[in-house]
């Protein structure tokens, strides 16, 4: 992911508490509340857009929230 680098870790709570959980093992379990990419053409849906600000529309820059939020998302968890 292009934005994963920037910003701080300031949504890692949010996003490890509602929209995925880390297993003991390191493996992802996925809330599918908040994702759609299997129902339709969007990979996220309206419960997301209401955690985290509806999405961009068309080519406008990603804002600070936007590019902290993945970077969270994809930030690794510590090894226990």
């Amino acid at each position: 992911m292009g934005l994963a680098p920037y910003g701080e870790p300031k949504y890692v709570s949010v996003i490890k508490t509602n929209c995925w959980k880390v297993r003991d093992d390191g493996s992802l379990k996925m809330n599918h509340e908040y994702f759609s990419y299997s129902q339709g053409l969007r990979m996220t849906n309206g419960a997301f857009d209401k955690l985290f600000g509806a999405r961009r529309a068309g080519r406008r820059r990603a804002s600070r929230k936007e590019r902290w939020t993945w970077r969270a998302a994809f930030r690794r968890s510590p090894k226990k």
